[in-house]
């Protein structure tokens, strides 16, 4: 066409808001996927995060395709308008994000393929891979009360997603037997530093004093809360599990370090991304996004961190 009709062209485009830089000529560089996790050094989330792209990695090599690590949080981060224009601007081809729960109500407005990886509000409508939280939350109230267990304190590393449908999950086993968790013995730490999950630990237990005599387990809704809490309570007097057994969630790399080792809710990270990966792939394939929700199943892995209360 003439360069007259097609600047006519290119400005109606722009007046009718239409995105027509996917028509530009890309390379031929390899199909991208972009992986973005959270930016931090946290020994929680850096250990399974990195379990996560190592599974990841091995499932794009498999089909040809090219992965990068991109940061989510933290100084020099990506945020998620930034992942957008990556896609839009053809950079990468689609995204997987894990676990960053502010990210996940704006991935349906990146109309790419892409993936979140963990637990997201219910509305997001979006493709999400996550482990069953709230089932993982049961399995270890139904472990602590067949110990002999009837009154536990709760701490949470989040009390947002998933942190909240575990508590729920374990909420609803004491319902069901007739008993109820004192509020002030559900806490959730203020900040992801070491200072924190001491002092928190410490005051589940002076909470649960103050009120129906002190607690005999505590459920810590990550492994790296829970191995705080046993040096907190070893480095106070207490027995673990003899004085207080320690509940974790999430069986990361460490929880066989610790001593005792740590009785834990264990999650399919192999499974989780495995489906991940298959669900771009498939997504890049139809050449659009999907919204779909799959959920696995996780197991309570029983070890050293656990047993009866004193007299049971």
């Amino acid at each position: 066409m003439s360069p007259e009709t097609r600047q006519r062209v290119l400005a109606a485009a722009e007046e009718l808001g239409y995105d027509y830089a996917r028509l530009r000529p890309r390379s031929t560089r390899p199909t991208t996927v972009a992986v973005f996790t959270a930016g931090n050094v946290h020994p929680n989330v850096s250990a399974l995060s990195y379990a996560i792209l190592l599974e990841l990695g091995e499932r794009f090599a498999h089909h040809g395709i090219r992965m990068v690590v991109e940061s989510g949080h933290g100084p020099g981060s990506r945020r998620p308008d930034a992942a957008a224009d990556m896609l839009r601007r053809g950079d990468v081809d689609a995204g997987i994000v894990i676990a960053l729960w502010d990210w996940a109500r704006h991935m349906r407005s990146w109309g790419a393929p892409s993936v979140f990886l963990g637990a997201a509000p219910s509305d997001a409508g979006i493709c999400q891979v996550c482990v069953d939280d709230e089932l993982g939350g049961r399995l270890v109230a139904e472990h602590l009360w067949s110990l002999g267990h009837r009154r536990v304190g709760v701490v949470h590393m989040s009390s947002d997603g998933w942190g909240a449908d575990r508590e729920r999950g374990f909420r609803s086993v004491w319902s069901q037997k007739g008993l109820s968790l004192a509020d002030r013995c559900c806490v959730s730490l203020p900040s992801t530093t070491e200072t924190s999950a001491v002092e928190t630990v410490r005051r589940v237990l002076t909470a649960s004093e103050d009120q129906d005599g002190p607690v005999t387990a505590l459920f810590c809704d990550a492994d790296w809360v829970a191995a705080h809490a046993i040096r907190t309570l070893q480095s106070d007097g207490y027995k673990v599990p003899d004085d207080i057994s320690v509940v974790g969630f999430d069986d990361a790399p460490f929880a066989t370090m610790l001593s005792p080792q740590l009785t834990t809710v264990r999650q399919p990270i192999p499974e989780l991304s495995a489906l991940a990966a298959a669900l771009v792939v498939e997504q890049m394939s139809l050449g659009a996004p999907m919204a779909k929700s799959y959920t696995l199943p996780c197991e309570l892995v029983v070890r050293g961190t656990t047993a009866p209360p004193a007299g049971v």
